[in-house]
């Protein structure tokens, strides 16, 4: 093969030719000074070949041809000298071909393959290109060791022919899985070749036989078709055989025809006379027109008992369906100036939800279909092992720590992103490889919850702080005071001699209203109410000094207006109000706001008559999940 075969294809202006041959002659010199370099600048002709087959762009070609030369010594000539949107292209395929090589390692599960196409959400070309180089690969693979080869076959049917179905690539599919398939399984390969090869003529004949039949009717009846047979390919024959428990002999898609019609009422009417030339086994009718596939395909499928009685399949569709069918994506990329159609965002529309059914199919289904989800809303990150977690845009390294462990998140400083260092607060982008850096000397601060963005991380380090005795304080819209809200509990405390006492209930016994406490100096007007007979109190070394009058309130007879402080998420107002409802209480007034951060912000107005009463309340309004704090803002008598 020479550049020439490709180049006479296409519609190139001189400077594209000139453009052509320049990255011809790079490629051939920089895979000159490997071992086998002839082999990989025919590996650059076979790849373009195969993308003009398919009417890739012009750039994508180019690109195929450049793809063996880019590595880290090619990448600044190739920007300098062919520009940033080729060089975009050979970058998303360097960025799957990595995450490919991660899907390899055991650690990783079938379900990781739902995250290898992420980087390519917003340019599906790179992916084509990888399609491409895969085919030609296994096309040449007999050059390659014993082991490589089973790897790449292996690679090939798990990854790049589901998601070359996935993209309505069904010729490419069919040859990886062939090629594949002679590899991993070369016994039951050439059984099923041997069986299909003493019957081949007689196949051939009755496809030859039945178009005939079928153009003459047609033509009759002024339908306008093209005709085509084929037989069925040699995976697809296994896998019916394994999954069915077949024998060859229970196949009755062997042998197919395709009719190709100029639009769909002509597809209904050929099936009619289809139907009426001969018979239809009950159950083997499919309208993929009416209701097409997920990835869009589109066609009438039947079998009928054909010529000489044997079951023959057919398939109806129009031109559009057909093209759709056998070039998928890439197709839309030939037609020039041509941005926007239905087809087009239909088919990239599908593309970018193909997550949808991920909470539904089990590890090894999955691997079998390949179903992806483009998330825009969503970004995907890899472990150095290979493990993919999912966080939401903007997440940090801080926020992808805590995922991985909380203790890792505790004791991260940073993080190395695809093997360079980066900070705390460095945003993740899909496809990132990130191996968090820790210390033991690290620990959370409340800095950090300016620099994480997932409500689940922030929760954890309000914890740890709380734990650790850093006071998380609400600040006011000026900078000329902070004020630190009490605890509910707190506001049923009457304190002798104090006016406005600061109050904390200690935390190691958890005083309740009814129960005997002591209240303990530890500022100012800072006073810490423990139970009567605490334990922790008797075991400190210090001991207190003596304890302040201090009780419960019995009576509010009041209308207490409570603030409750929670995580937002949906339905966290109805579950509130329905949690006073439920204890008998009207409620006067309530509103709900949202503030940064994902915090949300509940304010009532209730009637209560006694202490138990509201306590009993907040002690439930505490149990709901997401609420951080309950706080008596006013006490209306």
């Amino acid at each position: 093969m020479e550049l020439a075969d490709i180049t006479n294809q296409l519609r190139l202006t001189q400077s594209e030719l000139s453009l052509f041959k320049k990255a011809y002659s790079f490629t051939k010199e920089v895979t000159s000074l490997r071992k086998n370099g002839t082999y990989f600048s025919f590996h650059a002709l076979g790849t373009a070949s195969l993308a003009t087959s398919l009417s890739f762009d012009k750039e994508s070609i180019l690109a195929c041809i450049l793809l063996p030369a880019f590595d880290l010594h090619s990448e600044k000539f190739i920007l300098k000298e062919f520009g940033e949107e080729l060089f975009s292209l050979l970058e998303g395929t360097k960025k799957i071909t990595r995450l490919t090589t991660l899907i390899d390692k055991p650690e990783s599960k079938a379900e990781e393959l739902r995250k290898v196409i992420l980087a390519t959400a917003r340019d599906i070309r790179p992916l084509l290109i990888i399609l491409c180089a895969s085919l030609q690969t296994m096309r040449t693979l007999s050059h390659y060791p014993k082991q490589e080869q089973l790897d790449f076959s292996q690679k090939s049917l798990d990854i790049y022919a589901p998601l070359a179905y996935r993209l309505g690539l069904a010729p490419l599919k069919a040859e990886l899985e062939d090629l594949a398939f002679s590899y991993l399984y070369p016994k039951e390969y050439n059984t099923i070749v041997n069986e299909l090869v003493e019957n081949k003529e007689e196949r051939e004949e009755r496809i030859k036989q039945a178009i005939l039949s079928l153009s003459t009717l047609l033509k009759k009846r002024g339908i306008k078709a093209e005709f085509s047979g084929r037989a069925k390919h040699l995976y697809s024959i296994y896998k019916k055989i394994q999954t069915k428990n077949y024998t060859l002999a229970d196949i009755k898609d062997l042998t197919a025809i395709r009719i190709i019609t100029f639009n769909v009422e002509d597809c209904y009417k050929a099936l009619d006379l289809i139907n009426n030339l001969w018979k239809q086994p009950p159950g083997t009718f499919k309208d993929y027109i009416s209701s097409p596939k997920e990835n869009g395909y589109q066609s009438l499928h039947l079998v009928v008992s054909g010529p000489e009685n044997k079951p023959l399949e057919i398939q109806i569709r129009t031109k559009e369906m057909h093209d759709a069918a056998e070039e998928g994506v890439a197709v839309h990329y030939g037609y020039k100036g041509v941005t926007h159609t239905r087809t087009i965002d239909k088919k990239l529309g599908w593309l970018k939800n193909f997550f949808e059914q991920r909470e539904h199919s089990t590890s090894k289904e999955f691997k079998n279909l390949l179903k992806l989800n483009l998330f825009e809303d969503r970004i995907f990150v890899f472990t150095p092992r290979g493990k993919v977690l999912e966080l939401p845009p903007q997440a940090t390294v801080l926020d992808f720590a805590y995922l991985v462990h909380s203790t890792i998140g505790e004791h991260a400083i940073g993080a190395h992103i695809n093997g360079k260092y980066s900070p705390l607060k460095t945003e993740l982008n899909t496809g990132d490889i990130v191996e968090v850096i820790t210390s033991k000397t690290q620990h959370p601060s409340l800095d950090w919850l300016k620099i994480v963005t997932i409500s689940k991380v922030k929760t954890r380090i309000r914890h740890y702080l709380k734990e650790h005795g850093k006071t998380l304080i609400t600040a006011g819209k000026t900078n000329s005071f902070q004020v630190i809200k009490q605890e509910a509990e707190a506001r049923l405390i009457s304190v002798e001699g104090i006016k406005n006492p600061q109050l904390k209930l200690a935390s190691c016994c958890k005083p309740l209203p009814g129960q005997p406490i002591e209240g303990y100096r530890t500022g100012p007007k800072r006073i810490t109410i423990h139970r009567e007979n605490c334990t922790s109190l008797k075991k400190t070394k210090t001991a207190p000094k003596k304890p302040l009058q201090v009780r419960w309130t019995d009576k509010i007879g009041a209308d207490v207006e409570l603030e409750i402080e929670a995580i937002d998420r949906v339905g966290l107002l109805a579950e509130i109000i329905n949690t006073i409802s439920r204890q008998g209480i009207n409620i006067l007034n309530a509103k709900a706001k949202t503030a940064a951060q994902d915090k949300a912000q509940c304010i009532l107005v209730l009637p209560i008559e006694d202490t138990q009463t509201l306590t009993n309340l907040i002690i439930r309004i505490k149990k709901i999940k997401n609420v951080n704090a309950v706080y008596i803002k006013e006490l209306k008598k």
